[in-house]
């Protein structure tokens, strides 16, 4: 039924702290299998099992999304896709199907996969911060996770920045990223750039950090390295986040929980947070619906009082990694009328 494929959750925050009254989060329902926005590719394909973390832009004319596949020989070649829009909700695939940026040369960062895109447009030139994953792993089941920079003109063709090296790379033994830096969610603002990203080292499991810059290549992380405050137990990971005048709005995944969704925080201040309620956010919809196992890894998008939040979805299903096969899908964010 179409009815179970649509999910209204409402959080409220005090009227004094320049967020909305209320923040009510949609689901979007979509044309593609189960309600997605963006189905997977077909058979052979770079992205036949995979459309995952998605970044999403809106040129004034349509909507641009980069978004992530999965590497394994027999299902195709990995890399970072490309699909543009004229609502947010149908999408084309564009660069004729074919990946836009693929896995680095033998030896670099990200000679494994590349996964997780943020992409911002500044003065005609845009922008992709992303996740490589080396072939050199830490054990047999867990890959090291460095962010990477690459630059375009059309969002096609794009050119490794920082001479193909991380822009930020894994942290020093005894660190909480000592292993893993991956999935950045990156805000501009006047003195420069800050990242939220996900972190993990084996002391410590499944933590978000942060870090600052103030040209987008060379990163210092906030204090020391250490991972953010107050978001509910369980390993936080896969960060997206949105700010509203002085104040941020954070969806994240938690590893160790049921039901695996996007659960919600604010701040002040980009470190401490306040969970807003035990459930998630956005939660996994019913079967048959694409996100029947989990939501995740999710992208905000702000078009004038509109807020979009696209996202992934798993399925159980023949023919997956795993036995998981991974779309993409969208929300609406209603932010009332005292929103910034």
């Amino acid at each position: 039924m179409i009815s179970s494929l649509l999910f209204v959750s409402t959080y409220w925050f005090g009227q004094t702290d320049k967020m909305p009254g209320a923040v009510r989060f949609r689901k979007i329902l979509g044309g593609e299998s189960g309600g997605a926005v963006l189905d997977v590719g077909a058979a052979g394909s770079f992205d036949a099992v995979w459309a995952t973390c998605p970044s999403v832009l809106f040129d004034g004319k349509r909507y641009r999304m980069w978004y992530s596949s999965f590497y394994e020989s027999d299902v195709g070649k990995g890399g970072i896709g490309y699909a543009t829009s004229e609502d947010g909700t149908h999408w084309m695939r564009g660069n004729r199907g074919q990946p836009v940026l693929e896995t680095g040369p033998p030896g670099r960062f990200d000679d494994g996969q590349v996964v997780g895109p943020q992409v911002l447009y500044e003065k005609g030139i845009y922008r992709m911060w992303y996740t490589g994953m080396s072939l050199h792993w830490y054990s047999s089941a867990i890959g090291y996770y460095r962010i990477g920079l690459a630059t375009s003109r059309d969002g096609i063709h794009w050119v490794r920045s920082f001479q193909g090296k991380a822009v930020l790379d894994v942290g020093p033994a005894g660190s909480y990223d000592e292993v893993q830096a991956a999935t950045p969610s990156i805000l501009r603002d006047k003195t420069g750039y800050r990242m939220w990203y996900a972190a993990w080292a084996p002391h410590s499991g499944h933590t978000i950090c942060t870090a600052t810059s103030a040209d987008g290549i060379r990163w210092r992380r906030e204090e020391g390295g250490s991972p953010v405050q107050g978001l509910l137990p369980g390993g936080a990971y896969g960060p997206a986040v949105l700010r509203f005048g002085s104040r941020y709005l954070l969806l994240y995944m938690r590893i160790a929980t049921d039901p695996r969704g996007l659960y919600a925080a604010t701040s002040q201040d980009g470190r401490h947070w306040i969970a807003l309620g035990l459930a998630p956010a956005i939660a996994p919809g019913r079967e048959p619906a694409f996100d029947s196992a989990l939501a995740g890894h999710g992208n905000f998008l702000r078009v004038g009082s509109r807020v979009m939040v696209f996202y992934t979805g798993y399925r159980s299903e023949p023919g997956g990694v795993d036995g998981w096969k991974l779309r993409i899908g969208a929300a609406s964010l209603d932010l009332g009328t005292s929103a910034e």
